[in-house]
């Protein structure tokens, strides 16, 4: 039996679906991380016990850079939230709860700004004038 490194790309009824070497790998948990209160969540980088006959098993989580509840996602480096300017209005104050949610979770987010295009000009609180609809924001430490 060998070991090999990968990440855990789905997760479906117990069974995990880990990446090795651009190959996807069906694998099953150990009951030790029932014991330990752990979780494989998609995202994590493990370590799998590789079996001839098609056994494949999680031995190991490696650590985690940071988790998401919902979904239940690790090891995020970005996201796109993608905010409506109008139908539903938009919210400055969803804006700034996301944003704060994902700083403190060390996440770097996309914004793109949804239905700008039918924005009324009556709106005084957003301005749509630039021609950029998407922006980056980053978390610096």
């Amino acid at each position: 039996m060998k070991k090999a490194e990968g990440t855990i790309i789905s997760a479906i009824s117990g069974y995990y679906d880990v990446e090795i070497d651009d190959k996807v790998v069906r694998t099953r948990a150990r009951g030790v991380f029932r014991d330990r209160k752990q979780k494989p969540l998609v995202g994590d980088r493990v370590v799998v016990q590789l079996d001839d006959q098609g056994m494949n098993y999680l031995i190991e989580i490696l650590p985690r850079i940071n988790e998401i509840g919902r979904p239940a996602v690790t090891n995020v480096s970005r996201v796109l939230l993608v905010i409506s300017a109008v139908e539903p209005d938009f919210s400055l104050e969803l804006l700034d709860r996301y944003l704060t949610f994902f700083a403190w979770k060390n996440v770097g987010v996309v914004i793109y700004l949804s239905k700008s295009d039918i924005t009324s000009s009556e709106r005084s609180d957003l301005d749509l004038s630039w021609p950029i609809r998407c922006w980056q924001v980053n978390i610096i430490e």
